[in-house]
């Protein structure tokens, strides 16, 4: 319980200082990303077998972050490498599937509202992500089965 409180307090936080500062902070993510890891054992994606959720946690990490590496060059840039980077933090704590699936959210979500930003405004097209990424991975975090369930991912 106190991991998962982690995390939801982690996404909360880098959401804020996205819309704030338009940043997501090496100097909280890296650190983040090594305690998710080492936390693996206790996630709700874990089996409790250390050696098996190490593995699912890297492989996490490593789906989500090429997924998010596709996503910049399919975007042509409209992901940011601090978006990226948050991307494989949230590999590590949910499984490439739960990862795939807090990421596929956020893109269901966000879509609609880019294309809104663009059409309403033609100079600063800018909109963050992470917020929409914390939102995707806290309803995987806290309903991952359920949504694994209606998924046929189970």
């Amino acid at each position: 319980m106190v991991v998962v409180g982690g995390l939801l307090a982690l996404w909360c936080g880098l959401a804020l200082i996205d819309l704030r500062r338009r940043i997501v902070p090496n100097v909280i993510l890296f650190p983040a990303m090594l305690l998710t890891l080492a936390a693996a054992p206790w996630l709700p994606m874990g089996d409790g077998q250390p050696t098996s959720a190490y593995l699912g946690s890297l492989a996490g990490g490593a789906t989500c972050f090429l997924a998010a590496i596709a996503a910049a060059i399919a975007s042509r840039g409209g992901l940011k490498p601090g978006d990226m980077k948050l991307s494989l933090q949230m590999g590590l704590a949910l499984g490439p599937s739960g990862g795939l699936i807090a990421l596929a959210m956020a893109c269901v979500v966000a879509c609609p509202l880019v294309l809104v930003a663009t059409r309403l405004h033609k100079g600063d097209r800018w909109l963050p992500f992470v917020p929409f990424m914390a939102a995707g991975a806290m309803a995987v975090l806290l309903a991952g089965d359920t949504l694994r369930g209606w998924l046929n991912l189970a």
